[in-house]
């Protein structure tokens, strides 16, 4: 592997591989089988994540067997990732125990504890340098794959046992700040959601311009509003270049979505033109219509197009007495989505039938009314849409400040040198290694 540095090393700093100051242990290769209602959790690739131990989707298993007893899991261990998103580091905490090591995961430790600092290693595990090298190792294109003599490959560069120290402390200071930063920034999404919620719901209840309510008329969407539901396009007539199918897939809350797009020819579709999307139409999933994100609903854009419509994916049309551009505030409240769920049907893919759109009762004032509706909603949503991407900004500035500390510190610019200190030649010698190069 490559040094995790090419410029020269600070003064007392030494080089050498991870192997040389720092073991390793695969996990075992538990089965399926071996998993029990309640005994040691199991830790997993999925369990482990940059911010910790994620304790969703649990399994557990028996470690009364001798030969399994060595992969139970101790407060304080450092785990890595080396399937998937590898390079994740994660450290066992007491609340994770009694806890024990999968395969695809492995526990790293220094091996000598005048070598090689704990907190220093968890903070190297996770620089800038250290992961690229892990993803220049990796290997498989679908699902990347390092092996444990990858990790224990990489060149790391050291410096003294005590500037590891003051460099441990230092980045546990500054990067507990960056914490506080970014579940300050991470908070906002949730308020400006309920900001969202709050506006449609005043929109759709007259409370946004003072309108009075009890003049509004009352009906079922069917009575002003009719849909059109696809096609169910054989797939095997599917082709790699054509027109766009709008699948529920393709659908997302807010916005259509290309990532997997199936295509079919524009030479049969001549008898389907009444289902070929427009820009601005209001488009709803069937299948699975509400997801973690929100409600699967969205409209056209130009961008989006041509596509057409395919089966379990409704577009409203043939508007009386209510516009589009209200229907969709109508929609996007969450009492729509509130009325959806307890009239789905389908266990494994929830679903809703047109029926059932159609029934959804709703109120409207006069078209007037909801012209400035329309105009006073949609200029706080957009508000509220321009803070939510400053927020993605936020969250990508945070993200580069931690990996910026982290490159400075193993760089040696984030606390000073003391010649006071033992110099890493020295206690490298000591423990044994040969391969390294120091500037003293």
């Amino acid at each position: 592997m490559a040094d995790m540095e090419k410029s020269v090393l600070p003064s007392g700093w030494g080089q050498c591989s991870l192997a040389d100051v720092a073991q390793l242990q695969n996990g075992f290769a538990f089965k399926s089988g071996d998993y029990v209602e309640w005994g040691h959790f199991l830790i997993r690739i999925g369990n482990v994540q940059d911010d910790g131990i994620d304790l969703s989707k649990p399994a557990y298993v028996d470690l009364a067997d001798v030969k399994a007893k060595k992969f139970e899991l101790n407060e304080g261990d450092i785990l890595m990732s080396l399937t998937g998103n590898i390079g994740r580091v994660a450290v066992i905490k007491k609340e994770h125990l009694p806890a024990a090591l999968n395969q695809r995961v492995a526990r790293i430790s220094p091996k000598h504890g005048d070598s090689l600092n704990r907190e220093f290693l968890i903070h190297l595990l996770r620089s800038p340098a250290f992961f690229d090298q892990l993803t220049a190792a990796a290997k498989g294109a679908a699902q990347q794959n390092i092996s444990g003599k990858d990790v224990l490959a990489a060149v790391i560069s050291l410096p003294p046992l005590a500037e590891q120290t003051r460099i441990a402390n230092k980045l546990d200071e500054l990067l507990a700040q960056v914490d506080t930063i970014k579940a300050r920034v991470d908070a906002i999404p949730d308020i400006l959601k309920r900001f969202r919620q709050s506006v449609l719901a005043a929109a759709v209840s007259g409370k946004l311009t003072g309108s009075d309510y009890s003049k509004w008329i009352n009906s079922k969407l069917g009575d002003v509003v009719e849909i059109d539901i696809g096609h169910a396009f054989k797939s095997k007539e599917f082709v790699s270049e054509g027109v766009p199918l709008l699948r529920g897939q393709n659908i997302e809350p807010g916005a259509l979505r290309w990532l997997d797009t199936k295509c079919y020819p524009d030479a049969k579709l001549r008898e389907f033109r009444h289902l070929f999307i427009e820009e601005g139409d209001i488009i709803l999933a069937m299948d699975r219509p509400i997801v973690s994100a929100g409600l699967k609903l969205a409209r056209a854009r130009a961008t989006d197009l041509p596509c057409v419509l395919v089966q379990r994916v409704a577009r409203f049309k043939s508007f009386d007495a209510i516009t589009p551009n209200y229907l969709y505030l109508v929609l996007q409240d969450i009492s729509f989505s509130n009325y959806l769920v307890p009239n789905q049907t389908g266990s494994d893919i929830p679903h809703i039938s047109g029926k059932q759109i159609l029934g959804y009762e709703i109120a409207y004032p006069s078209l007037t009314e909801q012209k400035e509706i329309v105009h006073q909603a949609t200029g706080l949503l957009q508000i509220c849409s321009q803070l939510e991407l400053a927020v993605e900004e936020a969250r990508s500035k945070v993200e580069e400040m931690t990996q910026s500390i982290l490159a400075k510190a193993f760089r040696g610019e984030l606390v000073t040198q003391s010649t006071d200190d033992e110099a890493a030649s020295v206690f490298l010698k000591r423990t044994g290694t040969k391969k390294t190069t120091t500037e003293e």
